[in-house]
């Protein structure tokens, strides 16, 4: 009898065990079927300061020589410019206009010419208005790569000029003409018949502003 019931307390012994097992292995099933989580969110940020002292640069060659002409009862022109630079070779360019804008702001600018009145050493002088013209404005190209080329938005050419009275010649509109780049100008003097002879000069005044 002893023997017997030994017997049974070992049979009964590894089936408690057993059933231990399933339980366990069903648990574990069932924590694996449970939904992931969504994903959670990084907000990136990013601050773009303008540079230190960013600001309008503008420069322009030093002289610029009309041809001259001979006098012949009927009205004439003479036309020079500037040549400018080829895109991408070098900043500054010492033959065109040239506009560096490190401000940072986007907001476009513009170039302005103000000139004297072309007069001779005998104190002749050419019309204050009517005789000077900014012909075309073509398109600025960098001087080093990384610049955004300025897009004209306003000129209107050719430009009529008045003596003594700054006038828009070139331009970017808002969101281009930031970095350094270049472009040629190009300029006509009207010269009527009745003009007296003479070796005529002037000082052309460039000025550049923010905005178009």
């Amino acid at each position: 009898m002893e023997r017997t019931s030994k017997t049974r307390r070992y049979l009964h012994g590894p089936l408690v065990r057993a059933a231990g097992v399933a339980a366990l292995a069903a648990a574990t099933l069932v924590i694996g079927s449970i939904p992931a989580k969504a994903g959670t969110t990084t907000s990136a940020t990013l601050t773009i300061s303008a540079a230190t002292g960013g600001a309008l640069n503008l420069s322009v060659p030093a002289s610029l020589a009309f041809p001259g002409v001979t006098l012949n009862g009927t009205a004439q022109t003479s036309s020079a410019a500037f040549p400018g630079c080829a895109a991408n070779s070098g900043a500054p360019c010492a033959n065109g206009v040239d506009v560096n804008d490190t401000t940072g702001s986007g907001a476009g600018w513009n170039v302005q010419l103000s000139y004297s009145q072309f007069t001779t050493t005998a104190s002749n002088t050419l019309a204050a208005s009517g005789t000077l013209s900014e012909q075309s404005a073509p398109a600025f190209v960098c001087d080093t790569t990384g610049c955004s080329d300025a897009a004209n938005s306003a000129i209107v050419t050719p430009v009529a000029l008045t003596a003594g009275t700054a006038s828009p010649i070139l331009d970017a509109a808002a969101g281009t003409g930031v970095g350094d780049q270049n472009s040629t100008s190009n300029f006509q003097i009207a010269i009527p018949p009745t003009t007296v002879a003479g070796s005529y000069s002037s000082t052309f005044t460039f000025t550049i502003v923010s905005g178009p």
